[in-house]
């Protein structure tokens, strides 16, 4: 790992923990805490006891987690014919459609910001080239020669190493990784509507769970000479679907009532961040144009001047 790669790692490290920190719910998590304070050693064995754990699930659930999934999505349609999808809030259903088509469009401002950032690098080392011819024309002059010295200002100007590495290092920073953010914001947003998508699907599979279990209850109890075992048994399964369906419910409003807050909070905490990324961009760009374009005028004065 570089220099270059440790400290953008570092960077986004602390623009995340800060984002964390700023959250009004994710502020107090315990799983923050322990990052910010564990000692080494505690935080070692975490990581250690992680690993172990997650092995083991991808072992022993990854074939089932899929298969179960892949009932779960057809078990509605064959009852009832449609998707759960379809039975959502048309309001969010506006704001899913939104999020995907802001999906595409942050991808392109970020891919854009980094192909602006690379012609920049390309200006760069063609102005440092040209400097480099600057400084062998201002031989040329004399020593004495005050277009020389001009000349030698812009040439250094343009050819000073630690100032393009410094701008090149600020843009990277505070311009294009910025925008790559977003782009992985909006895909997070995604995620979490995945989610409630499952949460919804397991709602309503728990549902035709219960009316079927009621149905076969329904049916014993019609039967004349059913026996008691039977019926006791159905009970169970009945009131264990029931069980299971309130959870399901419980779920899918905890996601849904933090949804309404945290796509809000999203909304406006990107717009006033994309607001100031380029209001910083654009003035960074602004005082590089305006300190170059001091050293092209005290040139011109003395071209002039020595007419």
């Amino acid at each position: 790992m570089g220099t270059d790669f440790i400290e953008r790692r570092c960077y986004a490290l602390n623009v995340f923990v800060n984002r964390l920190c700023a959250h009004p719910i994710l502020k107090f998590s315990s799983e923050l805490q322990f990052f910010l304070e564990a000692a080494e050693t505690a935080w070692q064995a975490e990581i250690a006891s992680s690993q172990a754990e997650k092995g083991a699930v991808k072992k022993g659930l990854l074939g089932a987690k899929k298969f179960f999934k892949g009932v779960a999505s057809t078990t509605t349609s064959l009852i009832t014919g449609k998707s759960a999808d379809e039975s959502e809030d048309p309001e969010y259903t506006k704001v899913k459609s939104y999020v995907q088509s802001l999906e595409t469009h942050l991808g392109e401002v970020y891919a854009h910001a980094d192909k602006l950032a690379t012609r920049q690098r390309k200006l760069f080392k063609a102005m440092e080239t040209f400097g480099e011819s600057l400084s062998k024309l201002s031989e040329r002059e004399g020593d004495d020669s005050k277009v020389a010295e001009e000349f030698v200002k812009v040439a250094d100007k343009l050819c000073a190493d630690d100032t393009i590495d410094g701008v090149m290092k600020e843009m990277d920073l505070e311009f294009v990784e910025p925008m790559k953010e977003y782009s992985r914001h909006v895909r997070s947003v995604r995620n979490v509507m995945s989610d409630r998508s499952a949460a919804l699907q397991r709602l309503h599979d728990k549902k035709a769970s219960v009316e079927s279990k009621k149905n076969t209850l329904a049916k014993l109890r019609a039967t004349p000479g059913a026996k008691e075992e039977k019926l006791s048994d159905a009970e169970q399964k009945l009131n264990e679907s029931s069980r299971k369906l309130d959870e399901a419910n419980d779920r899918y409003d905890l996601i849904k009532e933090r949804m309404k807050t945290e796509i809000s909070a999203y909304h406006l905490h990107r717009k006033d961040d994309v607001l100031a990324t380029l209001e910083n961009f654009a003035t960074k760009q602004a005082s590089m144009a305006e300190e170059q374009a001091k050293q092209w005028k005290a040139l011109v004065a003395s071209l002039m001047a020595g007419a």
